[in-house]
């Protein structure tokens, strides 16, 4: 039997309830036998100085994965060349994983919605299912049909198929938490509480660590 394995690329600047909700329902619609998530060491639409240290988001899902056998982090980003691009990584990950391994790309519609922005993107949508999240469903759904028309796939329901080599793309039907890790950071600098957005032990790291505070924090 393949493996069906998902890659949960991103910043996890940090990791948040969203990111494990949105794991554990592409895990159950799309039948995954495990999801790994690789935080980014250096993408390519990022300064170093934005990002927390690649240690401190690294540790963060480690922490919150620990007792999650179905999911792993990776840290393969760290030894690759930067800017890191998804096709780079991807490429890197087959040539670790047994060649009946089937990949499965998790990603929000917000990003996808920019897919042809990406390097070699339909090279990409040739070597992994793009699994979408749809966080904007009625606000972006005009721009999602848009995007079909022009990567030249066909609609039937919650899956974009295409007759030229490229693997279907599934729309997750369960809509995501609405956490950003962006309003994270902010509640932290202003001082307000985050323990209904993070597990308690991603909440007191970044406490012990003193992360989010202000430049001396990344």
């Amino acid at each position: 039997m393949r493996a069906r394995i998902g890659l949960f690329g991103g910043t996890f600047d940090p990791v948040h309830y969203g990111h494990l909700r949105l794991a554990e329902t592409a895990l159950i619609e799309c039948s995954l036998d495990r999801i790994v998530f690789i935080p980014a060491a250096m993408p390519p639409h990022k300064l170093a100085s934005e990002l927390t240290s690649f240690h401190h988001r690294v540790e963060m899902l480690r922490l919150a994965l620990r007792h999650r056998p179905e999911f792993e982090c990776s840290s393969v980003e760290a030894h690759l060349p930067t800017p890191t691009y998804t096709i780079e990584t991807l490429r890197h990950l087959c040539r670790q994983y047994a060649a009946d391994t089937d990949f499965f790309f998790l990603t929000g519609l917000d990003a996808f919605l920019e897919i042809q922005t990406w390097k070699e993107y339909n090279q990409l949508l040739a070597m992994a299912t793009f699994i979408v999240s749809e966080r904007q469903r009625e606000q972006l759904s005009p721009f999602k049909a848009q995007l079909a028309g022009e990567l030249g796939y066909s609609t039937a329901g919650t899956i974009w198929k295409s007759n030229d080599g490229r693997l279907p793309v599934h729309f997750l039907t369960q809509a995501p938490l609405t956490v950003s890790s962006s309003t994270i950071r902010e509640k932290i600098r202003q001082g307000e509480p985050i323990d209904d957005m993070v597990p308690e032990v991603i909440r007191r790291y970044i406490l012990e660590h003193q992360l989010y505070r202000g430049e001396a924090g990344r």
